[in-house]
């Protein structure tokens, strides 16, 4: 995305991912497949780690690795009796990832798009067709989560601008006010991208809820999330970033799919209209 770019345009880059994810399947519906998973003793037999002690990223790759060979019925699944603490560990897994990933970029990255592997392992593929909603519904809120919880606030690199520009003012080095200068260039862009790569994992979130098969829990479930997340979008987001986002809530309340969460995808939007400066 770019910052020239129009809301509607950015409705439009919107629209063209939900249309990919029907393009991805054109031979057949998207399904909810039948849980067959296994139990963490059955998949620890395959060579996973095992899911109640905390992975390594090497093991956490190990596991992917293994995971992308199987049938994909047999997918770890989000509340399954069989499968439910493998999958919980996946998640807290893919968490930490996306933790090291903004270590290792000092918030400097322009990828929007960190500990990918996760969500690419349950997207819908082409030939299959299957949908695991309410896995996706937790990757994404996940990959929002740690988003919200490790981004610099917009007020905090505001700050951190006005500070620099005052010591700018008070240098008599020209050496020192270039480097200065280049601060202040760097906080902009961690300013600009923090703000895309958040509104880039609410986009992800409610692009879910257009699916026609994603079934009413999930909807439900990805309500429940984006309660308690999207309440803290304005510390991160310039008002012309959560005009975006309440249009996007406008219009996936407006869907007919999504009749039984519109009353609180329409409340998220208010909420958030009373927030723009």
């Amino acid at each position: 995305m770019t910052r020239a770019r129009s809301r509607f345009s950015l409705l439009g880059a919107v629209s063209a991912a939900i249309l990919g994810l029907k393009v991805a399947t054109p031979d057949s519906r998207q399904v909810v497949p039948q849980d067959e998973s296994l139990s963490s003793a059955a998949y620890s037999e395959m060579g996973l780690p095992d899911p109640s002690h905390e992975w390594t990223a090497n093991e956490f790759d190990k596991a992917l690795g293994i995971l992308g060979k199987i049938a994909r019925q047999q997918l770890p699944r989000a509340g399954s009796s069989r499968s439910h603490a493998m999958f919980n560990r996946l998640l807290v897994s893919f968490a930490r990832e996306f933790d090291l990933d903004y270590d290792r970029t000092a918030g400097h990255s322009t990828d929007t798009t960190p500990a990918q592997s996760l969500p690419a392992l349950y997207a819908v593929q082409r030939g299959d067709g299957f949908l695991f909603d309410l896995e996706l519904v937790e990757i994404r809120s996940q990959a929002l989560e740690r988003s919200l919880a490790r981004l610099p606030t917009r007020a905090d690199g505001e700050a951190r601008i006005r500070t620099t520009l005052e010591t700018i003012e008070k240098s008599n080095s020209d050496t020192e006010r270039l480097d200065l200068g280049q601060r202040v260039k760097r906080s902009e862009e961690v300013i600009h991208w923090t703000e895309e790569l958040v509104k880039q994992n609410c986009s992800d979130l409610l692009v879910l809820t257009a699916i026609p098969e994603l079934r009413d829990v999930a909807r439900q479930r990805a309500l429940t999330r984006m309660d308690s997340l999207f309440p803290r979008l304005p510390e991160f987001l310039s008002s012309d970033g959560l005009r975006w986002i309440t249009a996007l809530l406008r219009g996936a309340a407006e869907s007919g799919l999504n009749a039984s969460i519109r009353p609180g995808l329409l409340r998220l939007a208010e909420l958030l209209d009373s927030r723009i400066e």
